[in-house]
């Protein structure tokens, strides 16, 4: 799996959008929804054992099921019955959830660390100012502020483990701005913003 993303990164050929932009393609294209558990099981056994398979207790497919599907009652017009999965108690279910995520956490920190031993354009894209100005200012827009918190906490522990000031904007090295220093008001804008979140 590793080989087959490396070659199509190899491969990669600059292509144009409508407004004459050019950009690289995505290598991840070269990875379909079937070939994620594959990759992971190979590449990232700790986070492929936190997904697990169905039925079994305790990972995070167990526990998206008994979120999407369970409990589930029955009301006969007198009484009401429950007939499906209580396996969970809202206890157990916290302390598993945080196992899970400090291992999904892991993960980021590590992938970023991989990028820097082999793909230093896309690392130094992922930790530029750029990276959030674009990121962080359209999350907020789909995603409640719990996961925007997450998110950049995970971020800042991401910079901090290499050794970057994410508190000051550093731009992208392969992009070019007209206006840098409107880009660092705004970065200072949507870090003050994430500080106060």
């Amino acid at each position: 799996m590793r080989a087959k993303l490396e070659e199509k990164w190899r491969k990669r050929q600059q292509r144009t959008l409508p407004n004459g932009q050019r950009y690289l393609a995505d290598p991840a294209a070269a990875i379909g929804h079937d070939d994620v558990p594959v990759f992971l099981g190979e590449g990232f056994p700790e986070i492929f054992a936190c997904l697990g398979v169905r039925d079994q207790r305790g990972t995070l497919r167990d526990m998206r099921e008994f979120v999407s599907y369970a409990p589930r009652m029955l009301n006969d017009g007198h009484i009401n019955v429950l007939y499906s999965g209580c396996q969970y108690g809202a206890d157990d279910f916290r302390a598993l959830l945080g196992n899970h995520l400090r291992r999904i956490d892991e993960l980021f920190c590590n992938a970023i660390a991989w990028l820097r031993r082999g793909y230093t354009a896309i690392f130094s894209r992922m930790l530029s100012g750029d990276f959030v100005l674009f990121e962080f200012s359209e999350l907020g827009n789909y995603h409640s502020r719990s996961v925007v918190a997450r998110a950049w906490m995970i971020y800042r522990e991401i910079c901090d483990r290499e050794h970057l000031d994410w508190s000051t904007y550093h731009p992208d090295p392969d992009t070019w701005h007209t206006d840098e220093p409107g880009q660092r008001r705004r970065y200072d804008q949507i870090v003050r913003s994430l500080q106060s979140g």
